[in-house]
């Protein structure tokens, strides 16, 4: 499997199971789709990792869907993480990464990743107009707001500053997502806790 992990995984799961239609193989007493879905999770939080984001949009604009991308990351983190100790600001990660879930698979298609550090991307099928885009980015900065993040004994709030964009099949994959995270840092620019919309 080491060499498997290497390749794009939905290539690499038609590959395997070409050679076992009935899907009995079995590695390390796990399933192939098993294996396969660690490989695109992140283990701190349950969130899809930054190749899964990043083979989905591609996916999407090879099938020439237009489509939501927001960008998100917690405030002050690096404040949680230097005054409550990095077991605190995994535990923030977490509930956050629920949070932003729970409320995307209550509303939409679309999928929550983590990307780096304190930021998560969401991309939402479908969504293809800007305003309502923006409207369910602030639904998701005010479901934050409203949470109560637990940090060591206490419970605590925590805001978010968020980046949003849809695709419009003009502009360059990274190049548009560059915009959506610079209209995250915009967001923090002016504040936290609010929404942006990528230029």
């Amino acid at each position: 499997m080491t060499d498997a992990t290497n390749k794009d995984i939905f290539s690499v799961r038609e590959e395997i199971l070409s050679n076992d239609p009935t899907r009995g193989a079995i590695l390390e007493g796990k399933t192939i789709d098993e294996l396969l879905e660690q490989n695109v999770r992140d283990p701190l939080t349950g969130a899809y990792n930054r190749r899964f984001f990043d083979a989905k949009v591609v996916e999407l604009i090879d099938k020439g869907e237009i489509f939501t991308v927001v960008a998100l990351d917690v405030d002050r983190f690096k404040e949680i993480n230097d005054t409550k100790g990095h077991p605190a600001g995994d535990s923030v990660l977490r509930e956050f990464y629920r949070v932003l879930n729970d409320h995307i698979r209550q509303t939409d298609e679309g999928f929550v990743a983590r990307v780096g550090g304190d930021e998560f991307g969401i991309v939402i099928p479908h969504l293809k107009d800007i305003k309502a885009a923006k409207k369910r980015a602030n639904e998701l900065c005010k479901q934050v707001r409203q949470s109560r993040f637990r940090i060591q004994n206490d419970e605590h709030s925590v805001t978010t500053s968020v980046g949003v964009g849809v695709w419009n099949k003009l502009s360059d994959k990274d190049v548009f997502l560059e915009h959506v995270d610079l209209a995250l840092r915009q967001a923090k620019n002016n504040g936290r806790n609010r929404v942006e919309v990528a230029k």
